[in-house]
């Protein structure tokens, strides 16, 4: 997931975007995890295995943990979705799923490289 990509479902047009693992470090198709929004009480995102469970986030709307992003959130009748921008352009955020289900967030800034 880049920065201006949404996460979440559009209800009217019954699209769902959300994340999904590499089936291997070397296999880009479809693996075992998907990061989604759970929309059952409130919205909260959820890492599944397959079909089940494996880790819950904090409930919606998220906190606001730094400087760096920003989050848009939409909540209505026809979409429940977040879009995220960052603040400082000098920085390039990847989100990903690892094919082992482990959440990974990259960062790159111009001067110093990927972190």
């Amino acid at each position: 997931m880049m920065p201006g990509m949404r996460f979440g479902q559009s209800l009217k047009a019954g699209l769902e975007w959300y994340l999904t693992s590499w089936r291997s470090a070397d296999d880009p198709g479809t693996g075992d995890y998907s990061l989604k929004l759970n929309l059952i009480g409130s919205p909260q995102s959820v890492l599944y295995k397959g079909t089940r469970p494996h880790w819950r986030t904090h409930l919606w709307p998220a906190r606001k943990f730094s400087n760096v992003y920003n989050c848009t959130y939409v909540f209505n009748q026809d979409e429940m979705s977040t879009l995220w921008n960052i603040n400082d352009a000098s920085l390039i955020i990847r989100i990903m799923i690892d094919h082992l289900g482990s959440f990974k967030w990259t960062t790159w800034h111009q001067n110093e490289g990927y972190k």
